[in-house]
């Protein structure tokens, strides 16, 4: 599994300046944290609402799916198209998890309202494609963003 097999293209919403190594140790830290990161694309026309938007998204159910991960995500009119920011801590961060395990990859989605059925296959794509233990280690110990980017 890898990065290519998701229908939306990945080189386009996601950078290798959108893969960063998380520096909160508190989950709604790192959703600001992770929204600024968010916020280099230019499909992001303001910061704040995007974290709103993700963090009221967040209040509703947890997005953490196990294994160590989280899908923090939001559909609103201030993305104009999709776009992607991986956050990663390797030695995780308490995020009420189903599983009660810590968090070590978080990976954010912005979505353009609208685009309902395109998102949620985006979202199912992202989920399946993480729960690859062999994935999530590449992607948790890559040198770069431009090796996340192309795996």
């Amino acid at each position: 599994m890898n990065l290519k097999t998701v229908e939306v293209k990945f080189s386009r919403i996601l950078s290798e300046d959108r893969v960063v190594d998380l520096i909160s140790t508190k989950k709604d830290n790192v959703l600001k944290e992770l929204t600024q990161v968010l916020g280099l694309s230019k499909t992001v026309s303001n910061r704040l609402d995007a974290y709103k938007a993700i963090s009221e998204r967040e209040k509703i159910w947890t997005t953490a799916v196990g294994s160590g991960v989280a899908l923090p995500h939001a559909r609103s009119s201030v993305f104009s198209d999709f776009v992607i920011a991986i956050g990663r801590k390797p030695e995780g961060i308490p995020y009420d998890s189903p599983d009660g395990e810590a968090v070590n990859l978080v990976v954010m989605v912005g979505s353009p309202e609208g685009q309902d059925h395109e998102f949620l296959r985006l979202l199912s794509r992202l989920a399946l494609l993480f729960r690859n233990s062999k994935f999530r280690k590449k992607v948790l110990t890559a040198k770069s963003g431009l090796e996340v980017v192309h795996s």
